[in-house]
């Protein structure tokens, strides 16, 4: 429904030109800055003086982006975007609102004196809620609140401004269930998917639905899961409140699917009339928070959201926009793969947030190469992430990188302005990873691959380009679930086809045999072109796919060590022994910085034969960027030893001068309850960070 004609936000006296901004820049270098403040603050709170503006502007930026919230021009966000189930959003109600854009426009004056483009973010608070435009009720607000803001932007400065949104939240996009208005949208979506044909639905759901009006919305989490009482949140969002069925369920895929597709409908409506609003802006849509983390199953990272994906964005924005702050190996992975999505749908994707206290984060961007319509880094004042400190001193070692990054953006135009395929061929099961819900899946491994590999080495397929690989390449696959149409084509390729498992699952829980097995992949992976860069993405497959020690299973960890169990301050995160088996990626295990011996033990739910170990640290300084998030030190040693009865004990396996943030243990396959790691003496005073061990077996 359009209803710009009858858009008339009240402002103070009649509306002036002001002063222009310049061209949104074809290259764009950008800071994010906080909020623009209250109304009556008429913007005297924001951040960059001219001073900070005249150092940023040295070394090319050219753009300030920055939240807008409805406070921020005198509009009570909870009044309009919490809703209980059944309330009418009254459109004409929220037109006659007053506004008071005293606070922006005095930003905007700013920006537009400095010659500065701005990147305006309308921000629904309390909620993200653009990342649940599949659900009415939010869609219909968070667009109003959007376009009252372009409109009133265009009318004052003309169309030299980019919109977009912030980040998506993980799991926001739950709240479906109280929504009256989607149970309608989501048949009318399920039937389009398979083409009004119900049968055709039920041989894939193995039900006898006789329409679809008939067809229930899939559950996604158990009757105890806990809500947030004001956002409707899915707060207490674990492993063990999902449902089985949920898990490896095509109900479940089409309707993370059926999600995915309602918010792209929605994204293209509103690009359209944001476009007819203002004609020369650009369009970035919304942004992806790490964008690769946030396909993990869902024991490694709590529930997968199934927000908009990379996919829709790709489709419905001007650029794809994505924010991640993993670590720079993680970085290297993430944006490699957006760029090939991004190029698959003739568009490039710009990076809307990175930390700015690391200049090898800068590097790292500068060699994923394109299709990169630029970065932006934070520079808010405080000591976190930004360029400068609270007290305003700047981190000129990092400004001085940025300005480097944003010279090669212009200097290279070749590398940086289209895709250019890699040679080594990983296999990047989007289906799989956007829409399945899985207890396991590898993307840990994935990110993994440019530990050695060159970020522009590296060649993303997608499904649909599996069968036109050249005919002499290899393709590595570190997944068991994918879709059907991949398997087919995977099974044709025969020895092409680098891959542990010895079949695979679709998207309809069926098991798939593959034609060809190896009958020693590690073998099989050193011998192959590449394949040696390769073994520690597959050495974390082989872990995840035979560890023994998972806290669902029953297994137990202990130490005698003291351990700190304050929360780590970055998020909050929880510590404690039980964070070495939970498998949560978000937890960790932090010893004491007191000297002290230092050892763990698991203890299985019963004797197993088991052949190996591993355990993980929190990252090397090289890799992490985040400054709250120290990396571990390497232990003294890593010695393992089992027992049956927890009474006899014999060594399988010694590994001294560690030097690595993942330690690879194998030995002689032996029977064993009782695992014991002895790590040393911490004599350093600063104590290990251990974010996993595992116990490899036969189960």
């Amino acid at each position: 429904m359009v209803y710009l004609a009858l858009l008339t936000a009240a402002v103070a006296g009649p509306v002036s030109a002001r002063q222009a901004f310049p061209g949104i820049p074809d290259t764009i270098l950008g800071v994010n800055q906080y909020s623009v403040g209250p109304p009556e603050s008429e913007g005297k709170g924001w951040p960059l003086n001219n001073v900070d503006v005249e150092r940023l502007k040295a070394v090319g930026v050219n753009t300030v982006r920055f939240p807008l919230y409805p406070r921020e021009i005198g509009l009570d966000g909870k009044a309009l975007f919490i809703w209980k189930t059944g309330d009418v959003f009254d459109e004409g109600a929220a037109n006659k609102m007053p506004v008071d854009w005293r606070s922006l426009d005095a930003v905007l004056d700013k920006l537009a004196e400095q010659k500065l483009t701005p990147y305006i973010c309308p921000h629904s608070d309390p909620l993200r809620l653009w990342d649940t435009a599949h659900i009415p009720e939010d869609a219909e607000r968070v667009f109003w609140f959007t376009r009252l803001i372009v409109k009133h932007v265009h009318e004052k400065y003309g169309d030299n401004a980019i919109y977009g949104y912030y980040e998506n939240h993980p799991w926001s996009s739950y709240r479906h269930h109280l929504s009256t208005r989607f149970p309608p949208e989501w048949r009318r979506m399920i039937g389009k998917m398979y083409d009004g044909d119900i049968q055709s639905l039920n041989r894939n759901w193995k039900s006898s639905y006789k329409s679809f009006d008939d067809v229930p919305i899939p559950e996604l989490w158990g009757k105890d899961s806990v809500f947030d009482d004001m956002t409707k949140e899915f707060m207490v969002n674990t492993y063990s409140r999902i449902p089985d069925s949920a898990f490896a369920s095509r109900g479940t895929y089409d309707l993370r699917l059926a999600i995915d597709l309602l918010a792209r409908e929605r994204l293209v409506k509103w690009r359209e009339e944001l476009r007819s609003v203002s004609p020369g802006a650009m369009w970035a849509g919304g942004c992806i928070l790490s964008p690769l983390k946030n396909l993990f199953d869902a024991g490694t990272l709590n529930l997968p959201s199934c927000t908009t994906s990379i996919r829709t964005l790709a489709q419905t924005g001007d650029v794809v926009t994505v924010d991640d702050y993993g670590t720079n190996l993680e970085i290297a992975t993430a944006y490699r793969t957006v760029a090939k999505i991004a190029a698959t749908e003739t568009k490039k994707f710009l990076v809307a947030e990175v930390s700015a206290v690391d200049p090898a984060a800068f590097r790292n961007l500068a060699n994923v190469g394109g299709p990169t319509r630029g970065s932006v880094a934070w520079c808010g004042k405080e000591d976190t992430y930004g360029f400068m400190k609270w007290d305003g001193t700047p981190r000129e070692a990092n400004i001085k990188a940025f300005g480097e990054l944003g010279s090669a953006y212009v200097s290279q135009p070749g590398k940086y302005s289209k895709y250019t395929p890699g040679r080594v061929h990983i296999y990047f099961p989007e289906e799989t990873y956007c829409y399945s819900l899985l207890r396991r899946t590898h993307m840990e491994a994935y990110l993994q691959v440019c530990r050695e590999l060159p970020p522009t080495d590296i060649e993303p397929v997608l499904t649909g380009e599996l069968a036109g690989l050249p005919k002499d390449a290899q393709v590595f696959v570190l997944e068991k679930y994918l879709p059907r149409k991949a398997i087919d084509i995977l099974n044709s390729l025969g020895k092409r086809v680098i891959c542990p498992h010895q079949y695979f699952v679709d998207e309809n829980g069926v098991k798939a045999p593959r034609k060809y097995v190896p009958k020693d992949f590690l073998a099989e992976l050193n011998a192959a072109k590449d394949g040696p860069k390769l073994m520690e993405a597959f050495l974390r497959v082989e872990e995840k796919e035979n560890n023994l020690a998972r806290a669902e299973d029953g297994a137990i960890a202990k130490t005698s060590s003291r351990l700190d169990e304050t929360p780590v301050p970055a998020g909050g995160r929880k510590t404690g022994m039980e964070s070495m088996i939970d498998g949560d990626f978000f937890s960790m295990t932090i010893y004491s910085d007191e000297k002290q011996q230092e050892d763990a033990d698991i203890i299985l739910p019963q004797v197993k034969d088991v052949y190996g170990a591993y355990v993980q640290m929190w990252g090397t300084p090289a890799d992490l960027i985040d400054p709250l998030m120290n990396a571990s030190r390497s232990p003294e040693r890593v010695r393992v030893t089992v027992s049956e009865d927890g009474v006899t004990w014999k060594e399988v396996a010694k590994i001294d001068n560690v030097d690595t943030d993942r330690v690879h243990i194998r030995f002689a396959e032996t029977k064993a309850k009782y695992i014991h790691f002895d790590f040393g003496r911490n004599d350093v005073g600063k104590g290990l960070r251990i974010t996993g061990i595992g116990v490899l077996g036969r189960s």
